[in-house]
Order: structure tokens, then C-alpha cells, then sequence
């Protein structure tokens, strides 16, 4: 007898808002340990996120794992991702420029971080691919010159307290200077 992960609500599992497709598998810091069959994890068609974060599983990842998801979007920065050691893009819908990252954490990388590790998605451009990219409108610098209208306008503030306090000393002084002049004039 078996249940539907989707609809009995297993815990460590998310589902697509139909409830028919299981969207998300997380298993993190259950403490297993053995081996895992990544072969039977490709069968889960639509997973976008397996998470098996601080277990000891061991196993051998196939090495068409990431090929032909049909991932689409613009490539994240996963350089500073801790723990990735394998990338492997070909084969989906990436669109957009490839970012400038630095890879030297990865032990495989489709080899060596050539036009070959993007095969299959059309939409990429910028280095390594021989598809330069488009180029980029220029960016109106927003607010850049409502900034320095705040600057400007905060050190005429600043300069005009600095001026009414130096007055305002001035005046005190003179107040005190006539006083002592007429206290010494009535006595």
C-alpha cells in the first residue's frame, strides 16, 4: 500500500500548486548515511530542488543529471556557492549574458569552461560562445543628481546654522558689551 506525496502531505516533500508533481525533496540534517541512487532521483520528472544538506550520503551522481531539464532563465553567480563542485549547463533554456565568475572551486565543469560546457542553449551569449551579446542600453544614473541636490542643499544648511550661530554670538557680545558700558555710565 502506498500514498501520494502530494496530496497525504509528506513532510520533507513540496508539490506543485496542482498537487500533482513534487516540486521539492529536503532532507537536511536527518543523518543518513548510505548510498544514493541518483538514477531513481532523475525518475522524480519535475523536482527543482533536492536538498540532502549535512547527511552522509554517498553515490555517484549520472552524468547526465543536469542535461535536458529545461531550465530556463539567466545563469546565477554560483561561484561563491560552498560546496559545488560540478556545473553542468548544457542541454536546457538559459537565456541572457553568462556571468563573469570564477570557477576555480569546481572540480569538473563540462572540462574546461568552454563554449561546449553551454551546448543547447541557444539564448546564451558573452564569453565563451562565439554569440556576442547585444549591447546594453545605457543606464540613466536615477537619483544621482536628486542626490546631489541633498548634498548640496544639506551643506547650505549646514552652513547657514554655522552663520546664524556665529550672528548669534555676535549679538550676545554687543548685548553684553552695552550693558557693561551703561553699567558703568550710571554708576
Amino acid at each position: 500500500m502506498s500514498s501520494n506525496p502530494c496530496i497525504d502531505a509528506w513532510k520533507w516533500i513540496s508539490c506543485d500548486k496542482s498537487m500533482q508533481f513534487v516540486k521539492k525533496i529536503v532532507l537536511d540534517q536527518l543523518n543518513f548515511t548510505g548510498v544514493l541512487d541518483a538514477a531513481f532521483v532523475c525518475l522524480v520528472k519535475n523536482l527543482a530542488v533536492l536538498s540532502l544538506n549535512n547527511n552522509n550520503v554517498s553515490g555517484i551522481l549520472p552524468d547526465n543529471i543536469s542535461n535536458y531539464n529545461g531550465f530556463s532563465g539567466g545563469i546565477p553567480d554560483i561561484s561563491r556557492v560552498l560546496g559545488v563542485l560540478t556545473f553542468l549547463a548544457q542541454h536546457n533554456q538559459f537565456d541572457g549574458v553568462i556571468p563573469k565568475f570564477e570557477f576555480s572551486n569546481l572540480e569538473e565543469f563540462n572540462g574546461h569552461f568552454n563554449a561546449s560546457s553551454f551546448l543547447g542553449n541557444p539564448e546564451l551569449c558573452g564569453k565563451p560562445l562565439p554569440n556576442n551579446c547585444p549591447p546594453q542600453p545605457p543606464v540613466e544614473k536615477k537619483g544621482s543628481s536628486s542626490k546631489m541636490y541633498l548634498m548640496y542643499l544639506g551643506y547650505a544648511l549646514i552652513a547657514l546654522v554655522l552663520v546664524s550661530l556665529i550672528a548669534l554670538k555676535v549679538i550676545q557680545r554687543k548685548k553684553h558689551k552695552d550693558k557693561k558700558e551703561i553699567a558703568k555710565r550710571g554708576l
